[in-house]
């Protein structure tokens, strides 16, 4: 007696033979998925465009503001000289026109960060603050265009700076001596 069993024998596709296969799985590679945060910085987005339309409304008034309390008091420190020297009306107008830009240079980081304060305390006073962390934003996202409005006027104060201040100057410490009546 034969107690061993035959051993199946196997065709080219690997299964016993006369056998169908199963669908056998086939096996994929296995990929490793590294999901980030999706970076969407939209900018600028709506409320960015207001936030900076009350930004540049306000940085106006201010220096504005500011530059003419400047020519108050300079024009009250130079009373006594433009009476007593006749200057004309368009030599002082040159020299305000060259003083001003000497004067935003000096305020402009004063102008920046009283503008700020007044646009933040202008949206915190109607709750649009409140509104925009009540859908998501956060107050530093909030506060992105403002400091985009205060990298702007620090760049035009830097240009102003080393291309245009030390030829205008120049230019206003000439006519200033004028008035002084001191001449050239």
């Amino acid at each position: 007696p034969n107690d061993s069993v035959a051993a199946p024998s196997f065709g080219p596709s690997g299964y016993a033979a006369g056998s169908t296969p199963a669908r056998a799985p086939t096996a994929r590679p296995q990929r490793l998925v590294l999901r980030l945060p999706h970076l969407a910085i939209r900018f600028p987005s709506r409320i960015d465009r207001y936030v900076l339309s009350l930004f540049s409304r306000a940085l106006l008034l201010v220096t504005a503001t500011c530059i003419t309390l400047y020519v108050v008091i300079d024009i009250a420190g130079l009373s006594e000289y433009i009476l007593t020297n006749n200057v004309p009306l368009s030599l002082l107008l040159e020299y305000y026109f060259y003083y001003s830009l000497q004067i935003f240079y000096l305020i402009a980081p004063i102008a920046a960060l009283l503008t700020t304060l007044i646009v933040f305390g202008m949206l915190s006073r109607s709750s649009e603050i409140t509104a925009t962390k009540a859908i998501g934003i956060s107050l530093y996202r909030l506060a992105v265009p403002a400091l985009f409005g205060g990298l702007v006027v620090a760049a035009l104060a830097a240009a102003l700076d080393a291309s245009i201040l030390p030829a205008v100057n120049a230019r206003q410490a000439e006519i200033r001596a004028t008035i002084k009546g001191r001449g050239i």
